[in-house]
């Protein structure tokens, strides 16, 4: 996974792809994998290559998956495999976060993954240079079988299959929904590279990012450094492997003869009133949620395809102490409508009455 730059300084390359992803990807295609790169900051137009080898230090983004076209799709979808998942732990520069709130979201995080038996010193971990982190989950830890049973359907859905298990384990207030993204992949930008602004994003030991601020993060990405190897992983974590499997089968579960539903928008595209009526009696019920789930209450909205739907999930958000002004329109174009139904929004109000001892 390492590789040596021009100033002998070791430099993670490759982001993960090893030649397990590639290979599946190739023998369930039929076809040649490829990455596709960047070379500078500025954000050129991106080139691919299926030989990571060809790839230079200096090569600034690279995608984090590999990809081919998907042969039988029309409308220019590809397959996409890797071999970790990333977690993008980005603030915001239009509301004033710093690398401060960044690492309380990394501490969220952190807990996350342990929830689903995951020790963080397995993955590995980047501050990005901007104000934020870039963690590396091995694929190892979710899959028993290894990538010898990921099939094609997999393929199909594998950014989407990403995006849906860090929704239902590991979404925190800073993590970043845009980057499963299912065309060529996510751009991610190369450790120990410099970036316009003469910072580099770097390895750090899960020991160096508890008491970082806003000097001593930019002063820990003024330079390259060293490479930092994570925890040999000798086996799945079940519980996350649980996880990845109950989002692999909601990707995959078979699509049934459309049923009708109820009419949810009129001819002006919002949210009809009985309809409204429902949805905010029902959210008038979910106070102090779980990040997760006040995230999934944005997905069941979306769901909707209501003109008025963020400006409801903004409403309601706002009565929360919780709230951070912004946040929903700044998240929403990352949600996907698609994930859940806003019939999770009755389940969650259905399940806060029982434990209230409402009816």
């Amino acid at each position: 996974m390492n590789s040596q730059n021009d100033n002998g300084n070791i430099c993670v390359t490759r982001l993960g792809l090893s030649d397990a992803a590639r290979t599946r990807l190739a023998e369930i295609s039929g076809a040649t994998p490829e990455v596709f790169f960047n070379a500078a900051d500025s954000k050129q137009a991106w080139r691919s290559t299926s030989d990571l080898a060809s790839i230079k230090s200096r090569t600034m983004y690279v995608t984090t998956t590999w990809s081919v076209p998907d042969g039988i799709d029309s409308n220019g979808r590809r397959l996409h495999l890797s071999d970790g998942l990333w977690l993008d732990i980005d603030a915001r520069k239009d509301t004033g976060e710093t690398a401060v709130d960044a690492v309380k979201a990394l501490a969220s995080t952190v807990t996350l993954l342990q929830r689903v038996g995951i020790q963080p010193e397995q993955c590995s971990l980047f501050a990005s240079g901007g104000k934020g982190f870039h963690v590396f989950e091995p694929m190892t830890l979710l899959i028993a079988t290894g990538m010898a049973s990921v099939g094609i359907a997999t393929a199909r859905v594998w950014p989407y299959l990403c995006r849906t298990f860090v929704v239902d384990n590991l979404v925190t207030v800073l993590t970043d929904m845009n980057i499963y993204s299912g065309g060529k992949g996510r751009l991610f930008r190369q450790p120990n590279v410099q970036r316009d602004s003469g910072l580099y994003k770097v390895p750090l030991r899960w020991d160096e990012w508890q008491h970082l601020d806003v000097a001593s993060y930019a002063e820990i990405c003024s330079s390259p450094r060293p490479a930092v190897e994570p925890v040999p992983v000798s086996d799945i974590a079940p519980a996350a492997a649980m996880a990845w499997v109950r989002a692999l089968r909601q990707m995959l579960k078979p699509v049934r003869k459309p049923q009708r539903k109820p009419r949810m928008t009129g001819l002006d595209g919002k949210l009809l009133p009985d309809q409204r009526r429902d949805i905010v009696r029902a959210l008038t019920k979910l106070e102090d949620l779980e990040y997760q789930d006040w995230f999934r209450v944005g997905c069941a909205l979306k769901s909707t395809g209501a003109s008025d739907a963020l400006d409801l999930w903004t409403a309601w958000s706002k009565a929360s102490p919780k709230y951070r002004a912004g946040e929903c329109a700044d998240r929403w174009d990352g949600i996907s409508g698609d994930t859940v139904s806003v019939g999770t929004i009755f389940h969650l109000a259905s399940s806060a009455a029982r434990a209230g001892g409402g009816i």
